[in-house]
């Protein structure tokens, strides 16, 4: 008996179905940072973020919610004369997507200094938005926290 002879039309139906969510949602992100990170066009953050989105950014001292989103994206890429998210790795399970993503940007208030890093990011998604996110940054040029005039935080 052949494997395609014992597979359920309903088990095949699910892992396209599920297939397509999971490319769904790594869309979804891709966008995000195509969108909202490099090209700037704020106006699409309703669309792409859930109204009820929860972040605890490693660059910030405090939580991120919605509307601390909208406002403080723009701050920080007015930060820069010039930046760019360049995606390297992503992958997808369930209503997650983890991805992994290079910054370049050069600091406006630093003569125009160069800040890179990595950050690698659980994106969580509710409802064909992202409604929340995990990150963590790593192999920073120079101190993030001194660049941005931020206060460290406690451990």
């Amino acid at each position: 008996m052949s494997m395609a002879s014992t597979m359920s039309p309903v088990s095949s139906t699910t892992a396209v179905t599920g297939s397509r969510k999971l490319e769904a949602n790594k869309r979804l992100v891709q966008r995000y940072l195509d969108e909202i990170f490099n090209k700037k066009r704020y106006e699409l953050i309703d669309e792409i973020i859930h109204p009820d989105f929860h972040c605890d950014p490693p660059s910030f001292p405090e939580p991120w919610n919605f509307n601390s989103y909208k406002e403080g994206v723009p701050k920080f890429q007015a930060a820069f004369s010039r930046f760019e998210w360049i995606t390297e790795d992503m992958v997808a399970e369930d209503d997650k997507v983890a991805v992994i993503f290079k910054f370049r940007g050069n600091l406006v208030e630093h003569n125009d200094r160069e800040l890179r890093f990595t950050v690698m990011g659980i994106y969580y998604v509710a409802d064909g938005k992202i409604i929340g996110v995990k990150k963590l940054n790593l192999d920073q040029s120079f101190d993030f926290y001194t660049a941005m005039g931020l206060p460290r935080p406690k451990d």
